[in-house]
């Protein structure tokens, strides 16, 4: 996970979100796009070169400069271009295709935005923020934001740092995780995430998710305590498996602001199996204990055992649940999503003979 600061000032905040790409502001790198450069004097002149074009570009020349870069011989003994040509080869050659980004804004209550890089380095010449100019880019999928505000100190203060390509430390990366992702398996921490969008919130509509959530987790320490597939729990009976293993009730992050938020996570693989089972209660599954649930990580494209691990729960708790009072708890979710907009951050699709 790295902070990539927009450029002097912020400059470049809005030419990332209009690029779908990230990029230091040093138009006309004439380097590869395969082999990264060794940081040697030849590179730091062919930095102090790009800077004298950037600065033209910027207004702060009256003149072009120079791109001969001979005429640069001898010239690149400033400081600072060794950090920047350190943040070059970071970016472009070192950091690999998935690295999780964090873009700060400029004001206090303005959004920090969180991308992953989706590709190697590649050339553009439509960069607004410097027409005409070879720039060197990298590009983006966009996963969040949140109000710089709303940050820790520490994480606050890490964004706030004039560095251009920077690491964060470890104990922010939970943090970060929680902004950026919306379900994800991160340092021994399963997290997911459900949305609402009316602006009524009631006590009954959480009694809704939350009786089911728990539901399944109970579902999931009877399997645990070796319940054998079949044996119809009803909900007290799934309460008080719970109840012997509290380390597998979810804990929760929430907000009830219109659009609102629920994140439940642990250290067990719960919080993934409910989002699972929630996503194919809210979209109309014909629900029985043969349902066939398959799971599979859309960021991968090869088959994720954690998906595997999350299918083989799902359908192990199916087949513990009295599917009457599983039945009753599917409709009341569906009422709390027609009320409230409630949804997850997954996605169900119907296969061939109406299975999900």
């Amino acid at each position: 996970m790295y902070v990539i600061r927009p450029g002097a000032s912020f400059s470049l905040y809005d030419d990332f979100q209009r690029e779908d790409a990230i990029f230091l502001d040093f138009p006309d790198l004439p380097l590869s796009l395969e082999k990264k450069p060794k940081a040697t004097v030849a590179l730091r002149e062919i930095v102090a070169r790009s800077i004298e074009i950037r600065d033209w570009r910027l207004g702060k020349r009256s003149s072009e400069p120079s791109r001969d870069q001979a005429d640069y011989k001898g010239k690149a003994s400033n400081r600072r271009i060794g950090a920047y040509v350190g943040a070059i080869q970071r970016l472009y050659y070192d950091l690999p295709i998935g690295a999780v980004l964090i873009i700060p804004s400029k004001t206090y209550i303005g959004d920090v935005l969180f991308a992953e890089i989706s590709g190697p380095v590649e050339r553009r010449k439509a960069v607004r923020a410097y027409p005409g100019e070879d720039m060197m880019v990298r590009p983006v999928r966009w996963l969040g934001r949140k109000q710089k505000a709303s940050l820790s100190p520490a994480l606050r203060g890490a964004v706030g740092r004039p560095t251009p390509v920077m690491q964060i430390e470890r104990s922010l990366r939970e943090e970060v995780a929680k902004a950026a992702f919306k379900q994800f398996v991160f340092q021994g921490i399963n997290s997911t995430k459900v949305f609402t969008t009316s602006q009524d919130f009631s006590t009954l509509d959480d009694f809704n998710i939350q009786l089911f959530n728990n539901y399944v987790a109970g579902l999931l320490a009877a399997e645990e305590a070796s319940v054998q597939p079949g044996a119809e729990l009803h909900i007290q009976q799934a309460l008080a498996f719970l109840r012997e293993r509290r380390d597998l009730v979810p804990e929760l992050d929430q907000s009830i602001s219109s659009p609102g938020f629920q994140r439940i996570y642990n250290d067990h693989i719960a919080p993934l199996v409910i989002g699972a089972l929630m996503t194919a209660a809210l979209s109309g599954a014909a629900f029985a204990q043969t349902t066939e649930i398959r799971v599979r990580n859309s960021a991968m494209l090869k088959k994720d055992p954690c998906a595997v691990q999350v299918e083989e729960r799902a359908r192990n708790s199916m087949r513990l649940a009295h599917f009457d009072e599983f039945k009753e708890m599917c409709e009341a979710l569906k009422e709390t999503k027609k009320e409230t907009g409630l949804n997850t951050s997954m996605h169900a699709s119907t296969h061939k003979g109406g299975k999900k």
